[in-house]
């Protein structure tokens, strides 16, 4: 089974393939929301994007935490040397891979719930999603308007 990651590329290699053979005036009408799409997805799916995610989403949970719009520490281990307690990227993480599993397996090993990484895992999931959503939505205008 591909990765939602993967069924995001492959979706939008089909719009590509449709754009190909869709009239310019359907092609003229998702425009706009194509370039959009492809500068989201290039965001999304480039090489190491999941993990500069990651690490903005901690910066930015951090800050909300620190500022008191969120309640709940980023994790809530008792080590006071947690990376995620202290919104950093885990050392496990700085030179590897970083995927669900490699999530899953870092959280069984720590001690806290390590919210932080769940949640941002869980946006960053929610966010390819909707991107597929949009490309639907396209293809299907593609199609809809196109000439075949």
């Amino acid at each position: 089974m591909h990765s939602p990651r993967e069924q995001l590329l492959d979706k939008y290699e089909s719009v590509e393939n449709e754009e190909w053979m869709a009239e310019p005036e359907a092609v003229e009408a998702v425009e706009d929301e194509l370039e959009s799409i492809e500068a989201e997805l290039m965001d999304l799916t480039s090489h190491g994007a999941f993990r500069k995610y990651l690490v903005r989403y901690i910066k930015e949970e951090k800050r909300r935490y620190k500022q008191g719009d969120v309640s709940e520490p980023l994790c809530d281990c008792g080590d006071i040397y947690c990376d995620l307690r202290r919104g950093t990227l885990p050392a496990a993480f700085r030179s590897g891979g970083i995927d669900s599993d490699s999530i899953d397996e870092f959280l069984l090993q720590h001690e806290g719930d390590g919210r932080v990484l769940t949640d941002a895992h869980k946006h960053y999931s929610k966010q390819l999603g909707e991107l597929k959503t949009r490309l639907r939505v396209v293809h299907r205008k593609l199609i809809e308007n196109g000439d075949h």
